[in-house]
Order: structure tokens, then C-alpha cells, then sequence
């Protein structure tokens, strides 16, 4: 596996977990300018990607009861009932930007593709800047999703008709 894509994993794996641990936020706020540049030298310096300003994921927010209309809406796949959000973190897992209220059932990238962060990127990314996210996202001018198998239709081992050289007398 390639070392960058390892690197990657871990580095977004290791924030995602603790913004979602760490309780000690007082403000969620977007990054303005400066606060970019220095996040984005700070991943860059300890884990070589350069202009990244954040990761980003989807979190399922589970609840305690079905909701009484529209129940199936929010049954997510892992067999709950849930409401679906987005997170972003900076390099220091504070989270940065969440969104909420979508239903447990809908996809990440649809939450991601109607945000306000994307739809309005021109006010919250600079040329180049982008986040990081996992592999459910699609990629564009500001994210870079993990590592996804190519889309290559499956190639099939041709059956000898030959006899193996140990069954021949």
C-alpha cells in the first residue's frame, strides 16, 4: 500500500476520533484567513499535505426512541434511528463547522454537496485550499477523499485445459 495513503489514514483517523472524544469547546467557529494558513502549515509540516486546511466526516447522531412520522427516514444502515451530520476538524481535532438534521438514511456526500460550506466554497476556501475526507465523498476543487478502488470491471484468470506437468507420465 502506498506510504502516502497510509499516512492519510492514520492522520485522519487519529483527528476524527478525538474531535468526537473531546468535550472542551466552548465556540465552534469557521477558521477565518491567517487561521487557514497556520492549519494548513501545521499539516503540512507534520503530515506532508500541503494547502490541507481540516478532514472532514460524516457522524450519525443516534436517537433514543423512532421518530412517530417518517420513521423509515431516518433508519440508517447499521440498523438504527439516527440523524445524520457533518464534521469538520482543524489539525488540533477542534471541530471547525458541523452541520445537522439530515435524515439517518442519506449519504454523506449528499449532506456534503448541499452544505453551505460547499455550495458557498468561494467564501470559505482560498485557491488550492481543500479538506480531507473519507472515501463516501466525491472529490472536487475543495475536497480530496481517501484512496478508492478503480472502477476497472474485474478481470478473470483464464482456466487452463492443459494437464498440470505433474499428472503427465
Amino acid at each position: 500500500m502506498d506510504v502516502k495513503v497510509l499516512m492519510y489514514a492514520h492522520f485522519f483517523i487519529s483527528v476524527s476520533k478525538r474531535a468526537t472524544l473531546l468535550k472542551e469547546y466552548k465556540v465552534i467557529k469557521c477558521p477565518n484567513k491567517e487561521e487557514r494558513r497556520n492549519i494548513s502549515g501545521i499539516i503540512r509540516k507534520i503530515h506532508g499535505f500541503l494547502d490541507c486546511i481540516g478532514v472532514m466526516d460524516g457522524k450519525w447522531f443516534p436517537l433514543a426512541f423512532a421518530p412517530m412520522l417518517h420513521a423509515e427516514e431516518y433508519f440508517m444502515r447499521k440498523g438504527d434511528y439516527a440523524m445524520q451530520g457533518l464534521v469538520i476538524c482543524d489539525n488540533a481535532a477542534r471541530i471547525t463547522w458541523i452541520k445537522m438534521g439530515w435524515l439517518g438514511s442519506v449519504h454523506d456526500n449528499q449532506v456534503w454537496s448541499n452544505s453551505e460550506i460547499y455550495l458557498g466554497r468561494d467564501k470559505y476556501f482560498d485557491h488550492k485550499e481543500y479538506l480531507l475526507g473519507d472515501s463516501a465523498l466525491s472529490r472536487s476543487a475543495v475536497m480530496v477523499p481517501a484512496f478508492k478502488k478503480a472502477t476497472m470491471p474485474t478481470l478473470v484468470k483464464k482456466k487452463s485445459t492443459s494437464t498440470p506437468s505433474w499428472l503427465k507420465l
